[in-house]
C-alpha cells in the first residue's frame, strides 16, 4: 500500500475519498505506469524484457495519421525517442525517455563464489577487483567469496565467470528478471 508519503504528485490526495467513485479514472494510465515503475525497480516483475518497447518496436509501427488521415504514419524508436511521423503530410512528433527495463533497474546483484581452481585464482581475483592474497584468504576464512554490483556489470560478470567455467550463484537471479539480457542489442 503506498502512503502519501509516497504518492505521486499527479494524484490530488484530498479527492481520493471522494463520494464520485470516477475521480481516480483520470489518474488510471499515470497511477498504471507508476506501479508497473516500481514493481521492475524493485525485482517484482518475471520477465521485463516482455515489457520492452525496443524490442516492440524493432521494426517501425505503421499506423493513420491523426494530421491527414492517410496510413502513413511510421513510429519507431531511435536510443531514448519515440520518433513518429508522417510521409504523406510531414507530421511529426519525437518524444523521449523511451527507455528499455533494464536500464532503470536499481538492484544490486550479488555474486557467490564457493570454489576456485589454483589455476584460474588470478583470473577470478581480477574479475572481482581482488587481489589474489585476498580472493584465498575470503575462500578460506568465509567459504565464498561475493562480489555485489548493479545490473549493467552484472551481465558482464556472469559471462566472465561462464567462460571460465567457475560455479557461481546470483542474487536476485537477474536472468529471471531479464530473460532476453544476454546477448541483447539493446542493452
Amino acid at each position: 500500500m503506498l502512503t502519501s508519503a509516497v504518492n505521486s504528485s499527479f494524484v490530488d490526495e484530498e479527492k481520493l475519498c471522494a463520494a464520485d467513485p470516477e475521480e481516480l479514472v483520470q489518474y488510471e494510465s499515470e497511477l498504471d505506469d507508476l506501479v508497473n515503475r516500481r514493481m521492475l525497480n524493485y525485482g517484482i516483475i518475471d520477465d521485463a524484457c516482455h515489457y520492452c518497447l525496443h524490442k516492440e518496436y524493432a521494426k517501425p509501427h505503421i499506423s493513420e495519421c491523426p494530421e491527414c488521415g492517410e496510413k502513413t504514419l511510421t513510429s519507431k524508436l531511435s536510443g531514448p525517442c519515440m520518433i513518429t511521423s508522417c510521409s504523406n503530410c510531414a507530421y511529426e512528433v519525437v518524444g523521449s525517455s523511451f527507455f528499455p527495463p533494464c536500464h532503470m533497474d536499481g538492484l544490486e546483484y550479488s555474486f557467490v563464489i564457493r570454489n576456485v581452481a589454483t589455476d584460474k585464482k588470478n583470473a577470478v581475483a581480477k574479475l572481482l577487483g581482488l587481489n589474489v592474497m585476498t580472493l584465498v584468504n575470503r575462500l578460506n576464512e568465509n567459504g565464498n567469496v561475493t562480489k555485489t554490483t548493479k545490473l549493467f556489470d552484472a551481465e558482464k560478470l556472469y559471462l566472465a565467470l561462464n567462460k571460465l567455467g567457475i560455479v557461481f550463484e546470483v542474487a536476485p537471479d537477474f536472468r529471471k528478471k531479464f530473460p532476453d539480457l544476454i546477448g541483447c542489442k539493446l542493452f
